[in-house]
């Protein structure tokens, strides 16, 4: 797609793509939409992103699903090598509830515009997530994970990918966040409690609190991917439904809930514990945890509690995956002083958000400076 009132030579020497890598080895392009007086800012760029790399922080081409069978609703990577169009399966099962899906059918959505400004030797890349890199002949949206002067390791789990880490700590999640678990979507709870403690009705959890714990009401993950098979949350990309795969346990999730209460309560979580005021609250809860529960207690003699829309979601974690060369690893990034010597030697470790099949640094290694072309300033930066 070329830019309104902007003639094809003129595009073409300033910017043509702009990709998200792929697990298959193809890079899918994005066309430059609005330059100059168009775009909020002179200096900004605004480029479709069309590769699935970024996913579910930035959509190249997607499709937008409804599932029948539990009414979640969720987006898929549509874009050239993604495991959709890679695939020949007919159908796919749904990330929540396992039930069999027709894979669609028609044109795909777009991918989402970004605003990009285009970095110069006086742009402070550090305080941007997302940029915009030119490698391999293609213009890719990446997050930085390493910065000047970080040290990449791995930390080595057993029957799994190692870990990413910056500085030998586990490298930091992004805001972003991918469902595991939406309660009030189904009929069959994941969620359960003694009967005394806990009623469901109308796919709400009532209990009485009092000064003594409640029995917890304790969640029990199951993979639709085995058979409805109890097991640990799991690095299901909903984004990805055709890739085969093998599945990994996650622990850095969140717990967000709707609560009401009577009278004064404190809601105990495996993630923190929170007081409440009678009234409706809606909470959330983040943090590192391999088994989920919730307890209310009151000061006062009882407290009606109801607690309603209680959804999981886990944060995107930064692993190998098998292709990748761990004989690489620590690696220091160079570091050059800011005076006036030149930037191009600085060095960058980026990822995608879609880690199963993003092509970044764990391929490449690290980029250097003069390769980051724009830092992302949005609209769509989360």
């Amino acid at each position: 797609m070329f830019p309104m009132n902007f003639s094809r030579r003129r595009l073409s020497i300033i910017a043509l793509a702009l990709a998200g890598g792929t697990g298959m080895g193809g890079w899918g392009l994005a066309g430059l939409w609005r330059w100059g007086q168009e775009s909020r800012r002179k200096s900004t760029l605004r480029m479709r992103v069309t590769g699935g790399s970024m996913a579910p922080t930035l959509w190249g081409q997607h499709f937008s699903i409804d599932c029948p069978h539990c009414d979640a609703h969720f987006e898929i990577d549509a874009s050239g090598t993604s495991s959709l169009v890679q695939s020949h399966r007919p159908t796919f099962p749904c990330w929540h509830c396992g039930g069999e899906l027709s894979r669609p059918t028609g044109d795909a959505r777009p991918g989402q515009v970004i605003d990009v400004m285009p970095v110069t030797t006086t742009t402070d890349i550090e305080h941007y997530p997302l940029v915009v890199v030119q490698t391999h002949g293609a213009m890719h949206v990446k997050r930085i994970l390493g910065r000047p002067g970080d040290t990449v390791s791995i930390l080595p789990q057993t029957n799994m990918p190692p870990r990413l880490c910056i500085h030998h700590a586990l490298a930091p999640s992004p805001a972003t966040m991918i469902a595991v678990d939406i309660d009030a979507l189904r009929d069959r709870s994941r969620w359960s409690g003694d009967t005394i403690d806990w009623k469901r009705v109308n796919r709400k959890w009532y209990t009485v609190a009092t000064p003594a714990p409640s029995a917890p009401l304790i969640y029990t993950h199951r993979s639709v991917h085995d058979f409805d098979q109890i097991s640990a949350i799991l690095d299901d990309c909903p984004a990805n439904p055709m890739l085969a795969r093998r599945l990994y346990p996650v622990t850095r999730v969140s717990l967000a809930l709707d609560l009401t209460c009577d009278h004064p309560i404190e809601l105990r979580s495996s993630l923190g514990a929170t007081k409440f005021q009678p009234g409706r609250h809606a909470t959330e809860f983040r943090g590192t945890a391999t088994e989920l529960s919730l307890v209310v207690l009151s000061s006062d003699a009882t407290a009606n509690v109801t607690i309603e829309n209680l959804c999981i979601r886990r944060s995107i974690e930064y692993r190998l995956v098998p292709r990748d060369d761990q004989s690489r690893y620590p690696i220091t990034l160079h570091h050059t002083a800011l005076r006036d010597m030149p930037l191009a030697a600085n060095e960058y470790f980026v990822v995608g958000d879609n880690v199963p099949i993003s092509v970044d640094s764990r391929l490449w290694g690290p980029i250097r400076r003069d390769q980051i072309v724009g830092v992302v300033t949005g609209p769509a930066v989360r």
